[in-house]
């Protein structure tokens, strides 16, 4: 088991907290507001997904504490992967090697979720099926890896994972619903839950910081990426590329039809949800988001 925190290899320090997921739901946000916090520190790259991708030996979690080198004795250090709360692995793994961490969730009516799943796929030409189809095939057992739309919205199970493995208290989730209507309240709880300021708020707080963009050259921007990551930081001149590279993109709405068959196909794995979280979920009604 690797659980040494104070690193007899590596320099920097492990995670006090980790945004795990979900995907598509608003941890972008909560990155970006805890990155511009005094009182933290998150690497500039976001989606490190070190848990889900191998065993964490001794001289891989070296390497991952570099990442965090840059934070001082006062900043509560964390980092940021949504496909943790989905991964069969991460969970297991993350109470190997920082069994103290803070666990950060943010979850989306599921159907709002799996369709802002489909369309990024679908932007990054990873997709090319129209989203009824893509449905019919998960539901008959057949979705691609990584395509999983519907299996992704079902989060009670994936928090019972992560619930085996950390306290129950050590597992904060918000919804983005409460984000769009409360950004400072959440943003006061999540302080709280990772143990920094409240009080320090960044302006950027409440701020729509992911909004879905297409782009006119996939290879461009995964080259502007690889640049950006080198660096570590932002850098102008790949920031100016990127702005001209992106075009705005508004998803068309969802089939009305699609939408009504999914919200039932949801509604057991919902009600269980709420009764996990205590917490009623009728706003995930028919107009929610």
């Amino acid at each position: 088991m690797v659980t040494d925190r104070e690193g007899e290899r590596g320099s920097g320090r492990l995670p006090d907290f980790v945004i795990v997921g979900a995907a598509r739901a608003g941890t972008t946000a909560l990155w970006t507001y805890l990155r511009e916090h005094p009182g933290a520190f998150l690497p500039f790259r976001k989606e490190l997904n070190f848990f889900n991708e191998r065993e964490p030996s001794t001289d891989a979690v070296a390497r991952y504490r570099q990442l965090f080198e840059g934070a001082t004795d006062r900043q509560r250090v964390g980092e940021a992967s949504p496909l943790y709360l989905y991964s069969e692995d991460a969970a297991g793994r993350m109470a190997e090697v920082i069994p103290q961490a803070a666990l950060v969730v943010s979850l989306r009516e599921p159907v709002a979720r799996a369709y802002s799943h489909y369309w990024w796929r679908r932007l990054w030409r990873a997709e090319e099926r129209s989203f009824e189809q893509a449905v019919d095939d998960e539901l008959r057992g057949a979705a691609p890896p990584g395509a999983e739309y519907l299996a992704f919205s079902r989060y009670v199970g994936q928090l019972k994972r992560f619930a085996r493995h950390f306290p129950r208290e050590a597992i904060f989730v918000t919804l983005l619903s409460d984000l769009k209507a409360d950004a400072d309240g959440v943003f006061d709880r999540l302080c709280h839950h990772v143990g920094i300021d409240p009080d320090l708020r960044p302006a950027v707080v409440g701020a729509k910081v992911n909004t879905s963009v297409d782009v006119r050259s996939v290879r461009l921007w995964r080259a502007t990426q690889r640049w950006q990551l080198r660096y570590d930081r932002r850098v102008r001149p790949l920031e100016l590329v990127k702005r001209m590279n992106a075009r705005r993109f508004v998803p068309p709405p969802i089939d009305e039809g699609v939408q009504a068959r999914l919200r039932r196909h949801f509604e057991e794995p919902n009600a269980e949800l709420a009764a996990w979280l205590e917490r009623d979920l009728s706003i995930w009604g028919p107009r929610s988001d």
